[in-house]
């Protein structure tokens, strides 16, 4: 299982928490017109921060791929993000990376992080905590799970992996609807079959044909949706079993 986290050029990326995940949301479509594994398309900062990075832990993939040893480390390079998934070596990559977000003055996310830290350039290399998560919803304050679609999807998503939230146009009646599924790993996020679907019917046809589990949700709902998906991931004995309580073997 690896261990994920996101530098950003903060110029480019939303102060406030929930617009800020809302963003990350949409960069992690991964559907801007260029090879995620190339730092030639990303801005200059991160682009230093990366060759500085692959230096001690060098790419799985890419022009700057090295030899695929227990340093070695997933980036996803976006216009304004890099991921970084950590499989080996956790500690000393994710302490680097950091070091090098506060020296070239860029945001730095915890994904992986129960806390989801979000942390923003502060006094010379110093980076300081902007916002984590509601310490207030902690699970004894939050709802059971009872949405058969979660319960599916939690089911079917790959530790480590991504939920991703598309928008399609659904026909008879025409309308927006959304698309909500799981991805594992990099390569899997660039998926270009699935990055090229425009219709529901073209994205459900390569989800299916990719084996990923997936669910349809009417605009008016996505964000409660999402909200109780994201709690039902950090969260799995918030899951109510047919009985109608709350699993015992996934309670922490």
């Amino acid at each position: 299982m690896s261990y994920d986290i996101l530098v950003f050029d903060p110029a480019h990326a939303p102060r406030e928490r929930e617009a800020f995940l809302q963003w990350w949301n949409a960069q992690a479509e991964w559907s801007e017109p260029h090879p995620y594994n190339d730092p030639e398309f990303t801005t200059p900062s991160l682009r230093a921060w990366f060759m500085e990075m692959v230096e001690r832990f060098p790419a799985l993939s890419g022009p700057y791929a090295g030899s695929r040893d227990r340093r070695a480390a997933g980036y996803c390079i976006g216009y304004h993000v890099i991921y970084v998934a950590i499989s080996s070596d956790k500690q000393a990559t994710h302490e680097r990376a950091f070091e090098l977000a506060g020296k070239h003055r860029l945001g730095f996310f915890e994904a992986s992080s129960s806390d989801g830290e979000i942390l923003l350039p502060g006094d010379g290399n110093e980076l300081v905590l902007a916002s984590k998560h509601d310490e207030q919803r902690r699970p004894q304050n939050l709802q059971p799970i009872t949405d058969p679609r979660i319960i599916a999807l939690v089911k079917s998503h790959p530790p480590g992996g991504a939920v991703i939230n598309h928008v399609r146009h659904a026909e008879n009646p025409r309308r927006l609807v959304n698309v909500v599924y799981g991805r594992n790993g990099i390569v899997a996020l660039t998926d270009p079959v699935v990055r090229k679907s425009q219709t529901l019917a073209q994205l459900e046809s390569a989800l299916a044909e990719a084996g990923i589990a997936y669910e349809v949700v009417e605009e008016d709902e996505i964000r409660t949706f999402m909200g109780q998906l994201s709690d039902a991931l950090r969260y799995p004995h918030l899951i109510l079993p047919r009985s109608g309580n709350p699993t015992d073997e996934s309670a922490p």
